[in-house]
């Protein structure tokens, strides 16, 4: 591991701060496309509800 000077962690930090937003655009996406999926009824194919399809289909709980 490189020594930890402050230009070291500076890199470091930025590189946290930018994967984190990377995070929430996609959780953000994410959001969206769920939110049309449900208002389609995209999950009306045996399932009771969108939360019971996410549950099986990519393993969300609510």
């Amino acid at each position: 591991m490189a020594p930890d000077t402050s230009s070291t962690l500076d890199r470091l930090g930025d590189e946290i701060a930018e994967l984190s937003a990377h995070l929430d655009a996609a959780t953000a996406h994410l959001l969206d496309l769920i939110r049309e999926f449900d208002a389609r009824g995209g999950w009306n194919t045996g399932f009771l509800t969108c939360a019971a399809w996410l549950t099986w289909r990519v393993g969300l709980d609510p």
